[in-house]
């Protein structure tokens, strides 16, 4: 492996090993101290929602360290074909999305939604976004070769819908608006959307190898601290499982794709400092 791979690994690391410790440590402290009923921490564990805090500022932090660290290294300026490891998270995250527009649909249709599109159309119009936009993941899973240009078009869809949802949740109606998990939720599909789009880039042959890696390590944090615990409250019966449930969990298989992605091209990275002739030849097959 190459230094420059070296250091791009190490981001990546470094963000899964803080995920994994702010999403732990956001679990504990939920089940020990946040009230379902208004949504926020008791008042002895007030301080805890700095947790939040923490994870935005430490996530922008690296963001800005992996911009200027590897801007100047030789990265790839491709995206190799997915893995099977991949493969399976791409597929699960673009059913799971699809599925929350078709349930969304189903709400509106069947009536026990309309209530609330009175109040927020956001949610409903993301709904045919969201199904649009998950076959990317779906296509791209079952591709056996790099992503294709055309491809893109899918990643718009799927853009559109996360900005939708952002929407949705900052005008929801079931939350105070100074909920934790509801700021660090919008917070989140932002941190996803900014991902996506570097992803396009390389589809589009305009890559910025140094802004995916460092919008890799950020979504892998703020995804993690976001989608995992209210995925797992939902299935212990602190909260109501609706189509929400659904996109929680397509939160978390994509938050363990954008890992198994960036590691995957991280090792293309290197291989690529071994044998430089097999890029020229993947370029060739990127249309």
């Amino acid at each position: 492996m190459s230094f420059s791979s070296k250091k791009a690994a190490g981001y990546i690391c470094l963000a899964c090993f803080i995920a994994v410790i702010l999403t732990a440590a956001d679990i504990f402290l939920m089940l020990r101290g946040y009230d379902w009923n208004v949504h926020y921490y008791s008042r002895e564990y007030s301080l805890s929602s700095s947790i939040l805090h923490i994870a935005a500022a430490v996530s922008v932090v690296l963001f800005l360290s992996a911009v200027f660290t590897l801007k100047n290294e030789k990265l790839s300026s491709i995206q190799q074909k997915t893995n099977q490891f991949t493969a399976f998270f791409l597929v699960m995250t673009g059913v799971l999305t699809a599925a929350f527009g078709l349930y969304r649909l189903y709400e509106a249709l069947s009536g026990s939604y309309i209530f609330r599109i009175k109040y927020n159309v956001w949610g409903f119009a993301a709904a045919p976004l969201a199904i649009i936009g998950g076959l990317y993941f779906i296509v791209t899973s079952i591709s056996k070769e790099p992503a294709k240009r055309r491809n893109t078009i899918f990643i718009y869809f799927l853009i559109a819908f996360m900005a939708l949802m952002v929407f949705d949740t900052y005008f929801s109606i079931d939350t105070p608006l100074n909920c934790p998990p509801r700021i660090i939720g919008m917070i989140a599909l932002l941190a996803a959307m900014n991902y996506m789009l570097y992803e396009a880039r390389f589809l589009l042959n305009s890559p910025a190898p140094a802004r995916y890696i460092a919008s890799s390590a950020v979504a892998l944090i703020l995804c993690s601290i976001s989608f995992i615990p209210l995925s797992i409250f939902g299935f212990v019966g602190k909260m109501k499982i609706t189509a929400e449930t659904l996109l929680y969990l397509a939160g978390v298989t994509f938050t363990i794709y954008v890992a198994g992605r960036s590691l995957s091209y991280i090792k293309a990275t290197a291989d690529y400092s071994a044998n430089p002739t097999d890029e020229v030849k993947d370029k060739n097959q990127v249309s």
